[in-house]
């Protein structure tokens, strides 16, 4: 094998697609909600019955929430990616769905068709401008955005796009899309002291005094 077609495999494997190629067992399955586990407590704080998941990734969280909520949507500009979340949605037993959408375009769903709009290490990947975008689309689907991303205290980019910024940052990102701010926060992942992801709660209508 050459020096060019051994970089260019080491690239291929050290990559989101060729990570989300690896069949979710249950192993990993767990870990994933437990290392997120104020993520899912924050969308299930909500009291949702529909939800829209955006960027489904393995597919992990749409289906732990599935367990629990009536109506669980997961989208991806994947089919490939679509198609394995299918895949591990009926292995793990969830109820989930899963279609190929572009999260820029979410205007087939009528406005605020769902309860909530989640994403877990979706928004770090894109711009200021394509940010903005990703979260009045998700706002206009949703009557709520619940999202988590790796904070400026995250130790590396995994894959080498990811945008590793503060809190303050997105505080006024959410503010900048015309979102309102129920909550936000940085949080640790369990067994480990520096609170490196950071989640936010945000909401397009007015809120109660």
């Amino acid at each position: 094998m050459s020096m060019n077609e051994s970089w260019r495999t080491a690239a291929e494997e050290a990559s989101w697609a060729h990570y989300y190629r690896r069949p979710l067992g249950w192993y990993v399955h767990g870990r994933s909600i437990f290392n997120h586990l104020p993520f899912i407590l924050a969308v299930r704080g909500q009291h949702p019955q529909a939800l829209l998941e955006v960027g489904s990734g393995t597919g992990s969280m749409s289906i732990f929430l599935s367990y629990f909520v009536d109506r669980v949507l997961s989208v991806d500009l994947s089919t490939e990616i679509v198609g394995r979340c299918e895949d591990a949605n009926r292995r793990l037993k969830g109820s989930a769905s899963f279609a190929e959408c572009d999260a820029f375009s979410l205007e087939e769903f009528p406005q605020h068709e769902f309860d909530v709009a989640f994403s877990q290490g979706f928004f770090e990947h894109f711009s200021d401008e394509e940010i903005l975008r990703l979260l009045q689309q998700q706002a206009r689907a949703a009557r709520r955005v619940v999202f988590s991303v790796p904070n400026d205290m995250y130790p590396r980019q995994d894959f080498g796009n990811e945008r590793l910024l503060s809190k303050d940052w997105w505080d006024e990102m959410v503010r900048r899309s015309g979102l309102r701010l129920i909550e936000s926060k940085n949080y640790a992942k369990p067994l480990r002291r520096r609170k490196e992801m950071y989640l936010a709660v945000a909401t397009s209508e007015a809120l109660s005094a």
